[in-house]
This record gives structure tokens, C-alpha cells and sequence, in this order.
């Protein structure tokens, strides 16, 4: 028995989204896969950069995120089988992308475990998991991303539902070449927080109203101002970058974004880590072909979503 479930890039609302804001997401090809066969011994297989083999007594004292898995599941789901972990897709020349690949990884092994789990219980189970496995609580919108397989808005508040993008809406997605942890970003972020919540509160706050717009945007067809609200969305993630010091809209950002502007097109980093993707938007999708093009000669690594 095989699963995939895919990885994720977030369209916006990153950083809304840990409070009252709500997130666009969508999938993207790059997958987990997992593989279960029966087996006298208990095995998992791991396969990222390199691969490697486990007694599950081993595997769970050195891959964190299958611990976490087996204490909410329960060590019973891993024994007498043979489990392969596969987040290879997830790697580019040996560089991890950030694309969610824990994430995916989790609902995954959840979908292979416990087959029968419907798409809430999942979430709400591969929350737990992730969470523990990362030390922290994250927003859940991979989770949930990777649970429905299809374009999502999520929020705290109301979970996650699943939405179209319109026809005329193209996004180009532009690996910026420096791997970032979100995690450590978002402990950095945590930590400016608590002593300057006024400044925070009202960075997020601002997310938060551009975010649900965004979402009221899709939900219309409104592609025009979608991009507009895309725009000020960029603005204000640079604003809370300087504010609080963290850099995360860095250099590399802020050169694509030139680039981008230069070609006719809008652009803002995807994900909270300051670093991996970038999105670029257009409802011309002639531009965005011409502008994958000029990267693509430069050596650049870009898809459509």
C-alpha cells in the first residue's frame, strides 16, 4: 500500500494565520510517499537526502517525527511492518525546499496507518503529531494543506475549506536559492512579541484585514484586486520585518521583488522562514512565461501553481 500527499506553499496570510488572519494555500507537485508492507521485523526506511534503515527501536530515538507519530498512534501501528518514509522529492542538488515536507510527511504515515480517519480527524491528529515534532505550535495550515491534497483558506477559527482559484489568476513560484527555518523564525518572532506586543498587534492586525480580503477576492473571481491586495500584503510583511528586527523579508526577497516589479508583475515571499520560495502573480500569464524564461536561463528554479 502506497500514499502521497503533497507539500505546500502559502499565497498569503503567513503570519496572519498563527492569530485571526486567515491563509491561502496551495499544493504543490513535490510529495511525501509512504509505503507499508507486512514483515516479521519491525523496519522503517527512511529516504530524504540519503537512505537509511531502522529498527523501530532505533527509529524512534533518532527521528523525532516518527516519536511523535507512535505516542499519539501508538507504537503497535509500526510493528511487524516494513515502512518506507520518502521525502525525496522535497530535495533539490542536496538542498532541502521549503515546501513542507514534515508536514506532508506526517499526514502521510497518518493516512497509511490509519486509512479509515476522516479529513478533520486527520487534521486535527496531524496537528498533535506535528506540533510535538517541532517543539512548538505552529498555525496547522501544512497540516491541513497536505490532508485536503487541493487549494485551501484556513484560519484558527474556522479550519480549513477548500477553494478554486480563477482561471485568469497565474502564479509562478521562485526558489530563492537560501534554505530558511520557519521555526526559528517564528521562535524569534514569539520572543518580539512579548515585548512589543502594541507593534506586533498592529503589524498582525493589518495582515490579518489584508488576508481575509484576499480570501473574499478568490471566493468572487476578483483576480485585479486579489493582486492588489497581494501587494499590500508584501508591503506590510516588509514593514514587520523591519520593525521587528528579524530581517526575514531579506536581500534576496527584496531583488526578486524588483525583478518581478520590473516584468509587470506582483510579488511577495511565500512562508514565514525569510528565505525559500517567492511567488509571483500576474492575470497575463504571457509575463509570467517570459519572466520564467529569463530565470530559467540564469538557472533559476521555478514552477506554475
Amino acid at each position: 500500500m502506497k500514499v502521497r500527499t503533497p507539500g505546500k506553499l502559502f499565497i498569503v496570510g503567513e503570519y496572519a494565520v498563527l492569530e485571526k488572519g486567515e491563509a491561502l494555500l496551495s499544493p504543490v507537485e513535490q510529495s511525501a510517499e509512504t509505503e507499508v508492507t507486512p514483515s516479521k521485523k519491525s523496519l522503517i526506511i527512511s529516504r530524504a537526502e540519503s537512505e537509511t534503515v531502522l529498527d523501530l527501536s532505533v527509529a524512534l530515538q533518532k527521528l523525532p517525527l516518527i516519536g511523535s507519530i507512535a505516542a499519539q498512534l501508538g507504537q503497535e501501528c509500526f510493528r511487524h511492518k516494513e515502512i518506507i518514509l520518502d521525502t525525496r522529492e522535497f530535495f533539490r542538488n542536496n538542498v532541502k525546499l521549503g515546501l513542507g515536507s514534515s508536514a506532508a510527511l506526517t499526514i502521510a504515515a497518518i493516512k497509511i496507518l490509519e486509512p479509515f480517519k476522516s479529513v478533520p480527524d486527520m487534521i486535527s491528529l496531524g496537528r498533535q503529531c506535528h506540533n510535538n515534532f517541532q517543539k512548538k505550535k505552529g498555525s496547522g495550515a501544512d497540516i491541513a494543506l497536505s490532508a485536503c491534497g487541493n487549494p485551501i483558506s484556513f484560519s484558527q477559527d474556522n479550519g480549513a475549506r477548500e477553494i478554486i482559484f480563477p482561471e485568469n489568476l497565474h502564479m509562478l513560484a521562485i526558489w530563492s536559492g537560501v534554505p530558511q527555518s520557519t521555526a526559528d523564525m517564528l521562535a524569534a518572532l514569539e520572543r518580539w512579541k512579548e515585548g512589543n506586543p502594541i507593534f506586533y498587534n498592529n503589524c498582525i492586525d493589518e495582515l490579518s484585514l489584508i488576508s481575509r480580503e484576499c480570501t473574499r477576492n478568490i471566493k468572487h473571481a476578483d483576480t485585479t484586486d486579489f493582486i492588489e491586495n497581494i501587494i499590500r500584503y508584501d508591503s506590510t510583511l516588509e514593514k514587520l520585518s523591519s520593525l521587528s528586527g528579524l530581517g526575514f523579508y531579506n536581500q534576496v526577497h527584496k531583488k526578486m521583488r524588483d525583478r518581478a516589479l520590473n516584468a509587470g508583475l506582483a510579488y511577495k515571499p511565500s512562508g514565514a522562514g525569510g528565505g525559500d520560495f517567492g511567488i509571483a502573480f500576474s492575470h497575463e500569464l504571457g509575463l509570467l512565461e517570459k519572466h520564467r524564461e529569463t530565470l530559467s536561463g540564469e538557472g533559476a528554479y521555478t514552477f506554475f501553481l
